[in-house]
């Protein structure tokens, strides 16, 4: 009955001029079979990481990093499995698994970084702006997009350090000589930025009374950077001045052409920090909310600050005011409060 409804088929595309589909032949398929083989979900993770590094964005060593150790050692055979034929179901069965391993965060960065690796193979059919070889993992659909982060793993992380600790560690970093204690006391007095941005300033984005940084977060597709402007007080002006050379990043120990990588100037901070009990830098930028919060200074400034909670179409859109007059006094607010200076408390909020 088959071989009569093909003949059927073949006499009906005679009859109207057309010739028949000629099957591919084996060459062909083997080809077919062979690029599905090349393009596994491995693959994917490692192109998704290579274009995220060539936009600059320091997240891709993460990514390699989770990938590697919770997907690609830890799945094997998912990893090399043709990137299209992934399920939601196999997807979801790696993040049980690290969550179940007690990672709970880590699961949800890993559905993220592999959602976003997704999201970027289907953009590039119809976009420019992704590389054209993402197109060959003939990814249709994102089998991640319909999975659901771990709430239990998005709790914040903040735990900031009390005022006296942070003057302990202010201290320790005060009158450090040398570009180490330097970078120290900007990253402090500027209050708290991601150290992610702030090693790569450049002498380019450097004024005399401010800085640029360029805040990359939630952007996992490569979009561009978005630039934001950090006041500089007397103290952190002479900490930026102490950096300043000819060459092109401040936060360097060579000559300048490469900035140091996030983890030295992590290294630096757990050293000047050891008197405090569970010290990590990334504790500092906490620690800036919560003192600035305590006096008097609004959610918005903080935020504006510290780069987060900036969204909306009226802030993106319409607010063209930069906030720096307001950043500037709520950052001499805390290193008036480093200094145990009785400040005046003034409620620094939004105009």
């Amino acid at each position: 009955e088959l071989a009569r409804d093909k003949a059927k088929e073949l006499i009906a595309g005679l009859a109207v001029g057309r010739a028949p589909t000629k099957p591919p032949s084996i060459k062909a398929q083997i080809a077919a079979k062979q690029d599905r083989k090349k393009y596994t979900l491995e693959a994917l993770t490692a192109a998704y990481c290579d274009f995220q590094q060539a936009r600059g964005r320091s997240s891709h060593s993460d990514a390699r990093s989770i990938f590697r150790i919770h997907l690609i050692e830890a799945k094997p055979s998912l990893a090399a499995t043709p990137a299209a034929d992934v399920s939601t179901e196999e997807v979801i069965d790696v993040l049980r698994a690290v969550k179940e391993r007690g990672h709970a965060r880590t699961s949800n960065k890993l559905r993220s970084y592999l959602r976003a690796a997704f999201e970027t193979a289907i953009a590039s059919h119809a976009s420019h702006e992704y590389p054209v070889s993402f197109k060959a993992f003939a990814i249709k659909q994102n089998p991640v997009a319909s999975t659901k982060a771990d709430s239990s793993g998005n709790k914040a992380d903040k735990d900031p350090l009390t005022l006296a600790e942070a003057r302990t560690y202010w201290r320790a970093i005060e009158n450090e000589p040398g570009r180490e204690g330097a970078m120290l006391r900007l990253h402090l007095l500027t209050g708290g930025q991601r150290i992610e941005q702030l090693v790569k300033l450049r002498r380019v984005d450097v004024a005399d009374d401010s800085i640029t940084l360029y805040d990359s977060k939630g952007r996992p597709n490569g979009g561009d950077a978005r630039p934001y402007i950090v006041p500089l007080t007397k103290l952190a002006a002479r900490a930026v001045a102490e950096l300043l050379s000819d060459g092109e990043f401040l936060f360097s120990v060579g000559d300048g052409k490469k900035p140091i990588d996030a983890s030295t100037f992590t290294t630096y901070a757990n050293k000047r920090g050891a008197a405090i009990e569970s010290f990590k830098p990334k504790r500092i930028r906490s620690t800036v909310e919560t003192v600035l919060a305590a006096r008097g200074v609004g959610q918005e400034i903080r935020g504006r600050l510290q780069s987060h909670g900036v969204s909306g179409v009226q802030s993106k859109h319409y607010n063209a005011h930069d906030y720096l007059p307001e950043k500037l006094a709520a950052l001499k607010l805390f290193e008036a409060a480093l200094n145990g200076t009785n400040a005046k408390v003034v409620g620094i909020r939004a105009a």
